[in-house]
């Protein structure tokens, strides 16, 4: 397996790319063909140890799949910036899912980093890069995916730099409102 790799510069990766990654199945996902340019299902555990679906937040105008790792700066940069947005946005249906995607033996660290930080996002664990692998090919972190209404990609955003999490803001505030983002 290739090892994950940071990058630290933002960059719109080409839709075809990402339906390429969202090929195969996870977790007990439905194993339909996925239609063009819509989020693959998948399933992964919580720290709690209970299973979420991507499907279950279908009915949601924007959601936010954000990839990241305890070794990746960038990403322990970006978290608190998410959890000001998702605590901003939640209450109008904004739904943020953070996939953290280091080892299984990591994972008391990860709740550990998760407490310390305030984060109150649900975080999810891909520790064997099963989903991560599906929307990012090259593996590269911190990695999000901006979903609007029916799971359609909006957007995909490689790389965190501070300030940019004000033009995320701005997409998902036009999905909360109904726009096209």
């Amino acid at each position: 397996m290739p090892a994950l790799r940071p990058r630290h510069r933002a960059s719109l990766v080409p839709l075809l790319l990402f339906g390429l990654a969202c090929a195969g199945t996870q977790d007990g996902a439905a194993d339909s063909a996925p239609r063009p340019g819509v989020a693959r299902d998948f399933s992964l555990k919580d720290l709690q140890g209970r299973t979420v679906t991507l499907s279950e937040f279908a009915d949601r105008p924007a959601v936010l799949l954000d990839f990241w790792a305890l070794w990746c700066h960038p990403c322990r940069t970006e978290l608190p910036q998410l959890e000001e947005l998702y605590q901003t946005l939640k209450d109008r249906g904004f739904v943020l899912l953070a996939i953290n995607t280091d080892e299984a033996a990591k994972t008391a660290e990860v709740r550990a980093f998760v407490r310390q930080r305030g984060l109150t996002f649900p975080v999810l664990l891909d520790a064997q890069t099963r989903v991560v692998s599906r929307y990012n090919p090259s593996l590269s972190l911190p990695f999000a995916v901006l979903l609007g209404p029916g799971g359609t990609v909006v957007r995909t955003i490689e790389g965190f730099q501070p300030g940019e999490e004000k033009a995320l803001e701005a997409e998902i505030e036009a999905l909360l409102a109904g726009g096209a983002g």
